[in-house]
């Protein structure tokens, strides 16, 4: 559990990224499939309750603070 203060799209090879509140990749959905665009905030001020899992469907770069 814990509160992210932001997930960020650096770059990369953009592709679909799905971000959920879990230890898999199931679950509750944080951040619905989207194609990001570079510098975009995908998900600001949220808190998670189980874990953190982030999926890409490319080579997409993420970076981001939680507590």
């Amino acid at each position: 559990a814990g509160f992210i203060d932001e997930i960020f799209v650096v770059g990369g090879t953009l592709g679909n990224v799905t971000i959920y509140d879990n230890t898999a990749a199931s679950g509750t959905v944080l951040c619905p499939t989207v194609t990001p665009v570079a510098n975009e905030i995908l998900i600001e001020n949220l808190r998670f309750n189980t874990g953190l899992t982030i999926v890409t469907a490319a080579a997409t770069v993420v970076t981001g603070s939680a507590k």
